[in-house]
């Protein structure tokens, strides 16, 4: 048994890289969401809501935009 070192103590290698990836696309993800949230809100106070451009950019940059995001009052 000398010179053996049970797997549990080593670890998974694959395991732990897919581990890394998973949070770093969480992490990315998280990141996303919030850039998401700040142009959506630039897209809404920069334009008039509603109108072709404004509909157009927030659908080409935005998932799941649909108009009634834009509270504007425009």
């Amino acid at each position: 048994m000398s010179g053996h070192v049970p797997d549990d103590v080593l670890g998974d290698p694959l395991k732990d890289l897919d581990q890394v990836i998973s949070e770093v696309l969480d992490s990315l993800w998280r990141c996303y969401a919030g850039l998401e949230i700040m142009l959506r809100d630039y897209i809404c106070r920069s334009l008039h809501c509603g109108t072709i451009l404004c509909n157009t950019l927030a659908s080409l940059f935005l998932e799941n935009y649909h108009p009634g995001h834009c509270h504007t009052g425009r």
